[in-house]
């Protein structure tokens, strides 16, 4: 049975190939061309593909990912898999609608519509990543980004009518993401990768350098210090953001088509860089794995006493969580969920069967066992389910890791009468 892990690496030799050049680099379209041609292809596991999609995706190779994604829906074996990478299929085309927007010029349309499909993958990917997605780093990534984006819409309404005292707000609003940014950053998610720190603090700087600008247009004392340290690539936001800066305050059309080119720059510099999905354990090797108490290739039919049993193992395979070791092994929860079978991505009800706490002794081997409730319960959620487990750190270091993830089988549930 194949286990859905979460610490799969993104390429971040070829992450930093791309973000170091624009999207209309020649030499990053014909790379990603040979890439497309090569035939190494052929050699990658169904994962490795879908990293490799999601990196072609945020970077913008749109025709590659189309192209990696269509190959991963006939390679993964669960239906449920299925809908899981459809909704990160979803989460590129919402990004792809963010750079058209850049491309093609900012309007309110194109940025609302962003927002909405944003808003849509977030919805998505939390119905596939259960009730630790609240707390976890895309959905905090993701909240930020329409935050940013409902800010730049008002903006540029604001700007485009000329009302440049009325930014005051936006200035405060735009601080606070830059906040937001922050606190990203020094949250316990684990280990995050270079390029994602570098736009997060990339993202926090600009928000700050725009803010200035505003508290200043608007007539106010801009609260805002500019960084000491900028990034390469803010070098044309900034020039913007000083020059409205310097300008008179009676020159509005000025100031209005300056504050436009800075507001497109942020966002520009929003995409450069990609999210990193998953977090991980530095030098995680096993994944968690599920032994359900019955044949692999079969659903389980039961009754309406019945109740199953079910033995999660799994390994950690990492004595260290981020700079701190492991010693007197960890807190676990390990939650079971169960979602109707079948139906449309997003209107599956996940409902949580139990939620056990175990403390795990030693980090590399672990296993314990779990009774779930019996079939008059599980008749109500639906006839026919898919159980899953999911186990999270609980401990101070690392809260909210999620270390394993997989997807036990389809379970039908007999009715009183004996009929399926």
């Amino acid at each position: 049975m194949e286990i859905i892990w979460w610490s799969l690496p993104l390429h971040c030799s070829l992450l930093r190939y791309f973000a170091s050049r624009p999207l209309s680099d020649p030499s990053r379209v014909a790379t990603m061309h040979t890439i497309r041609s090569s035939k190494s292809l052929q050699r990658l596991s169904s994962w490795q593909m879908y990293t490799l999609a999601c990196v072609a995706a945020t970077v913008g190779a749109w025709s590659l990912s189309s192209e990696l994604y269509g190959s991963l829906k006939g390679l993964v074996a669960f239906e449920h898999y299925a809908r899981w990478v459809a909704s990160l299929h979803k989460f590129s085309v919402a990004e792809k609608s963010v750079e058209d927007s850049v491309v093609g010029g900012l309007s309110e349309e194109k940025l609302w519509n962003a927002i909405l499909e944003l808003d849509n993958a977030r919805q998505q990917l939390s119905v596939i990543h259960s009730a630790t997605f609240e707390k976890s780093f895309q959905n905090m990534y993701l909240a930020t980004r329409i935050l940013l984006l409902k800010s730049l819409r008002t903006s540029s309404a604001l700007l485009n009518m000329g009302m440049v005292e009325q930014l005051h707000s936006q200035a405060l609003s735009l601080m606070k993401l830059a906040t937001d940014n922050s606190t990203i950053l020094t949250s316990e998610f684990g280990p995050i990768d270079r390029e994602t720190e570098g736009h997060l603090i990339e993202s926090s700087a600009t928000c700050m350098l725009l803010s200035r600008a505003f508290f200043h247009a608007a007539g106010s004392s801009p609260l805002a210090a500019l960084p000491t340290r900028l990034p390469s690539r803010l070098a044309r936001f900034e020039e913007c953001v000083m020059k409205s800066i310097t300008t008179s305050k009676e020159d509005r059309v000025e100031i209005c088509n300056l504050l436009k080119t800075a507001v497109a720059a942020l966002l520009e510099c929003s995409l450069c860089v990609p999210p990193r999905f998953f977090r991980t354990l530095p030098d995680s090797k096993s994944p968690l794995t599920i032994t359900p108490c019955w044949p692999e290739t079969t659903s389980r039919v039961v009754a309406p006493h019945e109740a199953l049993a079910l033995r999660v193992e799994g390994s950690l395979g990492t004595k260290r969580l981020g700079k701190r070791e492991i010693k007197g092994g960890v807190d676990l929860e390990i939650a079971v969920y169960a979602e109707e079978y079948g139906g449309s991505v997003g209107t599956q009800k996940l409902e949580r069967l139990l939620l056990h706490r175990t403390h795990v002794t030693d980090p590399n081997r672990f296993s314990t066992s779990l009774l779930l409730p019996p079939g008059s319960r599980l008749a109500a959620l639906g006839a026919v389910l898919m159980i899953r487990v999911e186990a999270t750190l609980v401990g101070t270091a690392g809260r909210g890791v999620v270390v394993g993830y997989g997807v036990v089988g389809k379970v039908e549930v007999k009715s009183l009468a004996g009929k399926t």
